[in-house]
């Protein structure tokens, strides 16, 4: 009720351990390396900007959300800092039932959510509907002082400030119909559409200063971008249960296309000081991602205390992303390629799993251990200058969960899992847009992926309807890769209107900053 009206983004923010930055990137514990699930499976969040599907769906889609802070081998092994499974509603209840919701609020947020279900002895229809229309305003500021490399001695300052409007229209609808086969095999199919569209107005000024601190110029800088993303998915899940102890089998596959393109026209204005003529650009990029996903789960109870699960995962993912920047020749008028940020990207991740837990219970005693093998073979390929990276491992993920009940309203467990965190999207493109032309990210093709042990000590204690629930937990994770900010040796001549504006004293430009993502 808190969130009602809102998105998916608004309900995680709400949940403990749970934090929702302004970018919409979600943290579990502080660890941004979180696998975020629907209904159990990554396939309707195909699209590689997760944060922008969470903020499209609507809160009142959502029936519950399980947060796994400590995966068994059963659950994929990536996301170093746990696993957060969102559950859809569907219909429970017998005959034709549903909810419809609107919402408004400022700055601009509206929209409206419809849950729509049609339920008998044989079938169950359900659907999600939603549109939302949000306007985000925001603002950063970057001041850097340049110093001299050999005398450490100021050179130059350069102050930014960037104010931003990001808007964002977003259409979602899904539909599905489970089939009760008999009273022992259920096929359940559904189909997911989501269209988001706006764009993203971005104010930058730079007011840039001697080592004096005397005024050279304040230059300003448009960039007006326009975004579509258009995502398809398709799952089928059939489920054969043999009893009624929870002797089951579970296949799932499904299939899903997103589309992501971005433009962007970027103009450069000197306000005050030196300077010349403005100077214009151009940017695209375009992305197109495949992925299939196949999945088979066996559980089989052996005796009314223990439990035995295997199965088999595949995850088959292409992703493309073609990058193109352009400058206007004020000579000749004809547009020309900033090679320096063009680029044709392909990214393949093909990972392959196998894996079996145990688990039983011995009075108030209770344990599960479990191993996850994975065959990952990835290729991260920069088509346009022939730079191919493969990367090919193959890891076990050991996973061991203990339990003991003081009592029915009390119980303490200590977890351990091994975690897998593979770098993709902005952290391997050595390009991804230009709002600020001396801070600019890049990406890191050739990063290699992270490992997490995890350690979790629980302790929960129940009074009536008040619950406890603390835990303590330590995370080791190995080759963390995260971005810093250094100088990467080329000069800014753009900034000053195309004209070289230099130190009067040193004769140099300002050095471009660069975001790049590094292991630590």
């Amino acid at each position: 009720m808190m969130v009602k009206g809102g998105t998916v983004s608004d309900v995680l923010d709400n949940v403990p351990s749970l934090s929702v930055d302004s970018e919409g990137n979600v943290a579990l514990r502080g660890n941004q390396g979180v696998t975020i699930l629907i209904d159990g499976r990554p396939s309707t969040l195909a699209g590689s900007n997760v944060a922008e599907v969470l903020r499209l769906l609507p809160a009142d889609s959502v029936d519950k959300v399980e947060v796994i802070t400590n995966p068994s081998a059963r659950y994929d092994a990536e996301g170093g800092g746990g696993i957060v499974n969102i559950i859809l509603k569907k219909g429970k209840a017998d005959g034709f039932n549903g909810s419809i919701t609107a919402n408004t609020g400022t700055p601009d947020n509206h929209g409206f959510a419809a849950n729509l279900n049609l339920r008998s002895t044989n079938f169950n229809f359900f659907s999600n509907l939603g549109y939302n229309y949000r306007l985000n305003p925001g603002n950063s500021f970057t001041n850097s002082r340049y110093l001299n490399e050999d005398t450490n001695e100021t050179e130059s300052f350069t102050n930014e400030t960037r104010d931003n409007e990001r808007l964002r229209k977003g259409y979602n609808a899904s539909f599905g119909l489970e089939w009760f086969l008999d009273k022992t095999i259920t096929w359940t199919n559904s189909v997911n559409f989501r269209r988001n569209t706006g764009g993203n107005k971005v104010d930058t000024y730079f007011d840039n200063f001697n080592a004096d601190g005397s005024f050279i110029n304040r230059i300003y800088r448009y960039n007006n971008q326009d975004d579509r993303d258009v995502n398809v998915n398709f799952s089928s899940s059939l489920t054969k249960k043999f009893n009624d102890n929870g002797h089951e089998l579970r296949v799932d596959a499904s299939v899903s296309k997103s589309i992501d393109d971005e433009n962007a026209v970027i103009n450069n204005t000197t306000l005050a000081g030196a300077g010349s003529a403005d100077t214009f650009e151009h940017t695209v990029n375009d992305e197109k991602q495949d992925r299939q996903l196949l999945q088979a789960d066996y559980v089989l109870p052996i005796g009314e205390n223990t439990r035995f699960e295997a199965g088999y995962r595949g995850s088959f993912t292409t992703l493309e992303t073609d990058a193109q920047a352009e400058r206007l020749n004020p000579t000749t008028g004809v547009w020309e390629d900033n090679l320096n940020f063009t680029n044709f990207l392909q990214y393949k991740e093909n990972v392959n799993a196998l894996y079996a837990q145990y688990g039983s219970k011995i009075n108030k005693f209770s344990y599960m251990f479990g191993l996850r093998w994975e065959d990952s073979n990835i290729d991260v390929n920069l088509i346009d200058r022939n730079e191919y990276n493969n990367k090919r491992y193959n890891n076990f993920f050991p996973s061991a969960f203990l339990n003991y009940e003081f009592s029915e309203s009390s119980n303490v467990s200590l977890s351990y899992s091994r975690r897998i965190n593979r770098p993709r999207g902005r952290f391997l493109n050595p390009f991804s847009g230009l709002e600020s032309n001396i801070n600019v990210f890049r990406g890191n093709p050739d990063l290699d992926p992270s490992m997490t042990n995890a350690f979790d000590l629980g302790y929960l204690k129940r009074w009536g309807k008040v619950t406890l629930n603390t835990s303590a937990y330590l995370n080791i994770t190995t080759d963390s890769y995260q971005f810093i900010r250094r100088q990467n040796g080329e000069f800014v001549t753009q900034i000053v209107g195309g004209e070289d504006i230099v130190d009067p004293d040193t004769g140099k430009l300002p050095q471009l900053m660069s975001w790049t993502c590094a292991h630590r």
